[in-house]
């Protein structure tokens, strides 16, 4: 009876975790800040679609978690893509990467836990 105790206790011990890791993860949420109206609408028409692409050829996942993109029409306007960055981080909680709109949005948040890119 005790050996039985024990081999119960082991296993629940050894399943405990694996259950933990089944859990859903949240998606990994990507921005992208291109404009798809005004002057610049191939160059960002183009981007959007090879990222598009991209993602789509590795299954819209990483490390095993969904990829969205969240993408934003800054209108090749500095003012227009500054209020989408603004969007961004504060409703979407997303920081501003590598972009022509970096130093206006202020570049990113070097303080622990603050928004990377």
């Amino acid at each position: 009876m005790t050996f039985l105790i024990s081999l119960v206790a082991l296993l629940l011990t050894i399943a405990f975790p694996f259950s933990a890791l089944a859990q859903p993860r949240p998606p990994i949420r990507v921005g992208l800040l291109l404009p798809s109206t005004g002057p610049l609408t191939v160059q960002g028409t183009d981007t959007t679609r090879g990222a598009e692409l991209y993602f789509s050829k590795v299954g819209n996942r990483a490390g095993g978690r969904e990829i969205q993109l969240l993408k934003e029409d800054t209108e090749a306007k500095a003012d227009v893509g500054l209020t989408k960055v603004k969007k961004l981080v504060e409703r979407d909680r997303r920081g501003p990467g590598h972009s022509g709109l970096h130093p206006p949005a202020g570049g990113p948040d070097d303080r622990p836990g603050g928004l990377q890119p």
